[in-house]
């Protein structure tokens, strides 16, 4: 069986790599195709005694473009990569099988003059998710992860393997939104949502 992943948000997005649902199958979406994986990093090693634990010492992930550093969550591996922008960085979960595939995805894109950080995620976001194939419920809300004030979005979705849903966190640093895509099977939910929170407060961004 050919591996697939959930990678559904975002199709009203004039940015690459952004993929909107599948055709449905069975009555309910299908995941599109994984992509060809790029060259993996694992994070590992602890920090120094003066550094807080959750801050490796050498940052893992970085972007020029958008100027920032970050850290691979743990268990993580790095398997798409880019300069945006569009998507920045792909993570996979190590599990044992596909039906039980982690993703994290990195986005950004600019947020526009006409635009607010909460009329860009129900404009460019939450709008087409709602209408989007196998999406059962979307709720959207305030929140602030790692000191970042933005827009959360928990999703559930049905797909032909079984339930799985998604948690999107959005943030606005200077004239860019970025876009926090977390996807996993319903069942394994709990246990790894904070994965996306580790990442968000991890991230460090330069002048």
């Amino acid at each position: 069986m050919d591996r697939v992943r959930p990678l559904f948000l975002l199709a009203a997005l004039s940015i690459s790599a952004c993929a909107g649902g599948s055709p449905r199958r069975d009555a309910v979406a299908s995941r599109p195709a994984s992509a060809p994986a790029g060259d993996s990093a694992a994070w590992g090693g602890k920090a120094p005694l003066e550094v807080p634990a959750s801050v490796p010492s050498s940052p893992s992930c970085a972007n020029r473009r958008y100027r920032f550093t970050c850290s691979i969550p743990s268990g993580y591996v790095l398997t798409q990569e880019g300069p945006g922008p569009g998507t920045l960085m792909n993570f996979e979960k190590q599990v044992r099988g596909s039906e039980d595939q982690v993703t994290l995805v990195i986005r950004a894109t600019a947020l526009g003059q006409k635009n607010t950080l909460e009329t860009f995620v129900e404009r460019r976001v939450a709008r087409d998710l709602k209408k989007a194939q196998g999406v059962a419920h979307v709720e959207k809300h305030a929140a602030e992860i790692g000191g970042r004030a933005g827009m959360e979005l928990v999703i559930d979705r049905d797909y032909a393997s079984g339930p799985y849903k998604s948690r999107v966190f959005c943030f606005q640093e200077g004239k860019n939104v970025f876009i926090i895509d977390q996807s996993l099977p319903a069942h394994r939910f709990d246990k790894e949502k904070s994965a996306l929170d580790s990442f968000v407060e991890s991230m460090a961004f330069g002048d």
